[in-house]
């Protein structure tokens, strides 16, 4: 479940890229972006939507994102849901984008009694965690994105 959370928010940092006529693919990525639909991952019985993702590279290599995501399980009593911001530092070589979080929030909105809030766990397992994804396309309005250790592909468009 750990791991799913540092992917969910290495996915936000990720979806980031701006652009327009033959610029760099570093200048591309410059810029805001939004999913253009929720990403579903079902993992070992939990599945987790993860919606409003929002993503703003800048051409100092910094980068920030949110996202809202709802997990749910026959182990949850109710579905659970949270808020995450992140700021990064990314980096963008040979189509691969690897971003480092430098800061993170994550608050639970839904309160479960006899649960411990797991926004401070999920924030301390993202801080300083590189993490890498394949750019499948750039340009000045799409980003397509595959995340390198789940294979999980998503695409963002620009704002």
């Amino acid at each position: 479940m750990k791991r799913i959370f540092i992917f969910a928010l290495a996915m936000v940092a990720l979806l980031i890229v701006t652009g327009c006529g033959k610029k760099t693919p570093e200048q591309l990525l410059v810029g805001k972006w939004a999913a253009s639909e929720p990403m579903v991952i079902d993992q070992g019985g939990m599945k987790m939507t993860i919606s409003d993702m929002k993503a703003t590279y800048k051409k100092d290599g910094t980068s920030t994102g949110s996202a809202h995501m709802k997990m749910a399980s026959a182990m949850l009593p109710k579905p659970i849901e949270l808020e995450m911001k992140l700021s990064s530092k990314w980096t963008l070589k040979d189509n691969v984008l690897t971003e480092t979080a430098t800061d993170a929030d994550v608050k639970m909105l839904t309160k479960i009694p006899g649960m411990p809030d797991m926004g401070e766990m999920m924030k301390k397992n993202m801080k300083n965690t590189p993490k890498s994804s394949t750019v499948l396309q750039l340009d000045k309005k799409t980003l397509k994105i595959k995340d390198n250790q789940s294979g999980q592909v998503f695409t963002m468009t620009r704002q």
